[in-house]
């Protein structure tokens, strides 16, 4: 993985129903094969963590859009992404203290 910034992408920025069950998957999946679990689900959840974070320049840009339609549009899309973060911690956790345990 030398030169990857991010080995996963497709578990950060999925916009379909199953988004959760998938992303769960994947993480049972990195548990299961990976050598080292926890590094890289820590890149996972640093990559994570700074795209929910970073402000995104895409929807301020737009000229059709007035200003409370992109306030609402970065909440919404904020809040979609936080929900994902705090469902992708929680299962490493999860996964962390199990693997533990054995």
């Amino acid at each position: 993985m030398n030169g990857q910034t991010f080995p996963c992408p497709f578990v950060i920025n999925i916009h379909i129903p199953y988004r959760f069950g998938l992303a769960e998957q994947a993480i049972n999946a990195i548990y299961l094969l990976a050598s080292q679990p926890d590094v890289l689900c820590g890149k996972i959840i640093k990559a994570k963590t700074s795209s929910v974070f970073r402000k995104d320049p895409k929807i301020s840009e737009t000229s059709d859009v007035t200003e409370s339609e992109s306030v609402e549009l970065r909440g919404l899309s904020s809040v979609r992404s936080l929900s994902q973060l705090v469902f992708i911690v929680g299962h490493v956790a999860s996964r962390s203290q199990s693997s533990t345990e054995f």
